[in-house]
């Protein structure tokens, strides 16, 4: 059962399962307790039992422990011994889990036409200005990643992605990094966060640095 990908850098961690197994197969990696046992079986279909016991088999890959998870009354996940900052995210077969001593948070998306009838939702004027025409679905499913990405970092309800979350001009790569504007309430923050760029899918990931 091989790992996707597996980046490390200091005391942060990134792995991405491409799900092919079996509830079953699953199951006898993830090693739940009871209570995750429970939960499990309060999911319906099929593929959200998968994606849900993966983000587990990920974490006690990384971890060497199955560490169990629990979740805020927004859905943001969380270690329940608090031993660790923890991010989850998956689409189309994919599952990410990033786990780090500081706060951390990833997105992954696939490139999908769907995306393009909803962009004036999501992207705002600036945004579109830097956007080329030929490359607009490209932008537009990353700055929609990087900007779940620091929703899920910010963990605020109130957020707009159009008016609180400002992404600068950037020129897209394979990987790389952008800067953004966390601008709500008290909060007026400047975030370096990084991206890749596969067929198979975007992914946006945050790790705080460690001078910060």
């Amino acid at each position: 059962m091989p790992l996707f990908k597996h980046l490390k850098f200091n005391n942060h961690q990134l792995a991405i399962w491409k799900v092919d197994e079996t509830v079953d197969e699953l199951l006898q990696e993830a090693d739940l307790s009871q209570a995750d046992l429970e939960k499990l079986n309060t999911f319906k279909h099929e593929p959200r039992k998968k994606e849900w016991l993966t983000a587990r088999v990920l974490v006690k890959i990384i971890t060497g422990k199955p560490l169990q998870i629990i979740y805020t009354p927004s859905g943001k996940p969380f270690f329940k011994d608090n031993s660790a900052h923890l991010s989850i995210t998956h689409c189309k077969g994919f599952v990410g889990v990033t786990i780090s001593t500081q706060p951390t948070a990833l997105d992954m998306e696939i490139v999908a036409q769907r995306i393009a009838p909803i962009h004036n939702r999501f992207i705002n004027e600036k945004e579109l200005a830097f956007i080329p025409d030929h490359q607009k679905l490209a932008y537009f499913t990353l700055i929609w990643s990087a900007k779940e990405t620091l929703y899920k970092l910010f963990d605020k309800q109130q957020v707009i992605f159009k008016d609180h979350l400002l992404i600068e001009p950037f020129q897209l790569n394979q990987q790389g990094t952008i800067q953004a504007l966390f601008s709500f309430n008290e909060i007026h923050e400047k975030i370096e966060i990084n991206y890749i760029t596969r067929p198979e899918f975007t992914l946006v990931y945050y790790f705080k640095p460690a001078h910060s």
